[in-house]
């Protein structure tokens, strides 16, 4: 019987509204064990893989479910992607620049803003 545990990143193997950025020693030692035991761990959150947090890509989850389910990846394979089309993006963007707005696109490779907002992309990347 395969044995597997999803967790979230925010608010649950990483307190970042009580200002603890980064996963502590207990949680990664818990992931760690996890794995050991031959459970298998897969990373459920609606981040990218880009701002995912170091120590959690260190310790080899099995899995991701990224981008609110929009992004799945198992022993480090694609299995399933779902990406916004050319014309919904240009969308967005008109309807964003309407109102003087600002959009942030998010991708596995980077997080992108209409704007070069360094204090918002670094938001991001904690």
């Amino acid at each position: 019987m395969i044995k597997i545990v999803f967790t979230d990143v925010d608010g649950t193997i990483l307190d970042g509204i009580r200002g603890f950025p980064y996963v502590s020693q207990r949680n990664l030692y818990a992931l760690r064990r996890l794995k050991e035991k031959g459970i298998y761990v897969i990373i459920s959150s609606g981040r990218s893989h880009s701002i995912i947090n170091q120590e959690i890509i260190d310790i080899k989850p099995d899995g991701y479910v990224l981008c609110n389910g929009s992004y799945v990846e198992v022993k480090e394979k694609v299995i399933y992607k779902d990406l916004m089309n050319k014309s919904t993006i240009e969308h967005i963007m008109k309807c964003t620049d309407a109102c003087r707005g600002l959009t942030i696109f998010e991708t596995q490779e980077g997080v992108y803003s209409t704007e070069n907002n360094e204090k918002i992309i670094s938001f991001f990347k904690q």
